[in-house]
């Protein structure tokens, strides 16, 4: 098989495992780095099949540019590979910052020294009969490669012996294929037309795949199930939060705050001319002032439960809200809507028998929304409230 035929098909299989790692944006940290290493090695892939395509039609300026390149993407290769590890590994800041400036190191000087080649040839070098010859500073880079890696298996080799947990398995992987790439190297450097690299890099791509990827994918799922969790349970608690914010510890009935986005929601809904039928019914409580004054708040406070509790017998719990010290309103629809005239006349008549009797006494007044004369929810309340402080006259002076 062809040279370039060979690195056509790591190249195929390199994109075809890979293809989820090109596409998929990923938020853990470590992903970006071998997405760049990922990157780099197809980069290698495809100048070595162009090396392959040049060298058998014999252009000379296309493969030297080719194999300029070439290198470059090799020294690109086991830099990201090393910031990847660095990361993966989750390291320690001293290896952290040693790692970085060797692989660093390594890279600017081989860039350096491909320049220099362009001048005077210590790299490679390719004659007028398109004859490639590998030069002393080729090896001594692969050489600085098989260094770095074994920097990086030596690392893991130590964290596996200290830790022996599970945790390991990065480790290990990691280790195996800087192996695969260090005899790969050495092969390489030995017998320079031959692919051994490209071979050592797809199998250990595959390795990596088989782990890293699942691994993210596991993390991924991890993450994403806890963070539904996280988010049920604040869910659950702002539920709670509201449910207190809603409700007036003292009588039970909803609180001014739902009072208030009550009225802000019918209020976008008369706007819209959206609204069906409502009424509101206001409430005061007669008398409060005196019994705080002559008995103490604690009797007031049992004065006004008293008194809510009157009103629950009449209108529904869920449709009472406290907006004040003793004011209180009922919004009426559906059913209640319906029957809303018998509703008060009968809690009107039971607050008239409580007042010949000494017992809670509730004034009230009652107004119906008008469509298309109500322009919000306060011009009917402002009429409920009117005929509210009618009654609260009546009943004073009526009070036995």
């Amino acid at each position: 098989m062809p040279y370039y035929l060979l690195s056509a098909v790591a190249l195929t299989i390199h994109i075809l495992i890979n293809v989820d790692m090109f596409l998929k944006k990923d938020n853990i940290p470590y992903i970006k780095q071998y997405r760049f290493f990922l990157i780099s090695i197809m980069v290698f892939y495809i100048t070595d099949i162009l090396w392959g395509l040049f060298d058998t039609f014999k252009l000379i300026t296309p493969l030297y540019v080719d194999t300029f390149i070439y290198f470059l993407a090799v020294g690109a290769t086991i830099f990201f590979w090393t910031i990847f590890v660095i990361r993966y590994l989750s390291s320690k800041k001293i290896y952290i910052v040693i790692m970085k400036l060797i692989s660093f190191s390594f890279f600017i000087t081989e860039i350096v020294l491909l320049i220099i080649n362009c001048f005077n040839p210590i790299f490679f070098d390719i004659d007028s009969n398109c004859v490639y010859y590998a030069l002393p500073a080729r090896e001594i880079m692969f050489y600085l490669q098989v260094f770095m890696y074994a920097l990086i298996i030596l690392y893991s080799i130590i964290y596996i012996f200290e830790k022996r947990n599970k945790d390991c398995r990065r480790y290990i992987t990691i280790s195996l294929f800087g192996i695969i790439m260090i005899i790969c190297i050495i092969f390489q450097i030995k017998q320079p037309l031959i692919p051994y690299y490209p071979i050592g890099c797809i199998i250990g791509v595959c390795m990596l795949n088989t782990y890293t990827v699942s691994e993210a994918k596991e993390k991924l799922k991890t993450e994403f199930d806890d963070a539904k969790e996280k988010f049920k349970e604040n869910k659950e608690k702002l539920n709670e939060a509201l449910s207190v914010v809603h409700l007036d510890p003292l009588t039970g009935v909803k609180s001014r705050y739902a009072y208030v986005e009550a009225e802000e929601n019918i209020d976008k809904l008369i706007a819209k001319n959206e609204i069906s039928d409502f009424a509101l019914v206001v409430f005061d409580i007669n008398g409060l002032k005196i019994v705080n004054d002559t008995l103490g708040h604690e009797a007031g406070d049992k004065y006004i439960k008293d008194s809510v509790s009157l009103i629950k017998e009449f209108f529904p719990t869920e449709e009472i809200y406290r907006f004040g010290g003793d004011e209180f309103v009922a919004i009426l629809t559906g059913d209640i809507f319906i029957n809303r005239q018998k509703l008060i006349d009968d809690f009107m008549m039971k607050v008239d028998e409580n007042n010949k009797c000494n017992l809670p006494v509730v004034s009230s007044g009652i107004s119906r929304y008008k469509r298309n004369v109500d322009n919000t929810f306060r011009s009917v309340f402002e009429r409920a409230d009117k005929m509210m402080y009618q009654r609260k006259e009546y009943l004073k002076e009526n009070n036995s």
